[in-house]
């Protein structure tokens, strides 16, 4: 039997006025934890609660919360057209603009994500897109059955809300080669894919319905998400491989996993050491430029030849 939904509405309570606006830009919050930064707020309410404050009606069917970010309210609602992402001024509560994200008439259950000027959001049917927050223009887009094979644990569709940490863009397809993808958040180029791990025969196969989060559990930090067959737990900087590197080598040094290349372009690095910049080593100077760059680091020795040339630096 299919649930009838009530029209989206948006309804604000007056905790206190003294409460400071924080931004929320993403589901759950900040840190994806459910709470807020916000000071002065009440530690009690009356008995009748706090008065409402104001209320939105008439945006569209669904089950999306919102984000809040840059005098901006972000959420997603179902129109005779299909799904949409729906811009609100923070003050007037006017609609500033709607996004199509798909035409499948479903009701979306993600929440907006909002980082670096830009809005990401998934419909129902596995279609991700960025758009401009200042007008709702698309930026890039992709599929997650034609471009990574996606599948949802159950027939609910997807409800995930996408998770960014720093340049990344973290989602969930669900695909047998593509569980969990992170992609470049202002391109929609992507960085890795982690393939589906053997979690047992329990559940089913894909996608679950949550947003991954970011955990450093056991020391690595981590992009932990639930399947359709269990938790999962993926790094983000790749450590793994460069644990066994280390014990295989015996290597009394540690190693930085740079997966996206973040570290060699931001100290200029990239043109010496090249795209596939494996096993390097650079060395920064105190100019803060590159001084020296070991492009392929061979073992023996290795660490003894860094602690040369830095006291030749010094």
């Amino acid at each position: 039997m299919k649930i009838p939904r009530p029209l989206l509405a948006l309804p604000l309570f007056a905790l206190t006025a003294f409460a400071a606006p924080a931004d929320w830009p993403q589901w759950r919050g900040p840190n994806r934890d459910g709470i807020s930064p916000s000071t002065g707020l009440l530690k009690e309410w009356s008995a009748d609660g706090p008065p409402l404050a104001w209320r939105i009606g008439g945006l569209g069917k669904g089950l999306s919360s919102v984000s809040i970010a840059g005098g901006k309210i972000f959420t997603m609602a179902a129109r005779k057209d299909g799904q949409f992402i729906v811009a609100l001024d923070l003050e007037t509560h006017a609609e500033l603009w709607a996004a199509k994200v798909s035409e499948k008439n479903d009701e979306p259950r993600c929440t907006p994500t909002f980082s670096s000027a830009l809005v990401f959001a998934l419909s129902t049917d596995g279609e991700l897109v960025a758009v401009e927050a200042a007008n709702g223009h698309e930026v890039w887009r992709k599929n997650f059955e034609r471009d990574f094979g996606g599948k949802m644990m159950s027939g609910w569709h997807y409800s995930e809300s996408p998770l960014f940490d720093g340049e990344k863009l973290i989602v969930t397809p669900g695909g047998k080669d593509a569980a969990l993808v992170a992609m470049n958040k202002m391109t929609g180029a992507v960085l890795w894919k982690t393939a589906l791990p053997d979690l047992g025969s329990k559940g089913s196969d894909g996608a679950g319905y949550t947003g991954a989060v970011i955990s450093s559990a056991a020391g690595v930090r981590q992009y932990v998400q639930l399947l359709g067959r269990g938790v999962v737990g993926v790094s983000a900087d790749k450590p793994a491989t460069q644990r066994k590197f280390i014990d295989k080598f015996g290597l009394t040094f540690p190693m930085i996993s740079d997966p996206d290349k973040s570290v060699i372009d931001a100290y200029g690095a990239r043109e010496v050491l090249g795209v596939s910049a494996k096993r390097s080593t650079f060395l920064v100077g105190p100019d803060g430029k590159v001084a020296r760059v070991w492009p392929r680091v061979t073992v023996e020795g290795h660490a003894q030849d860094v602690i040369a040339t830095i006291r030749e630096l010094s």
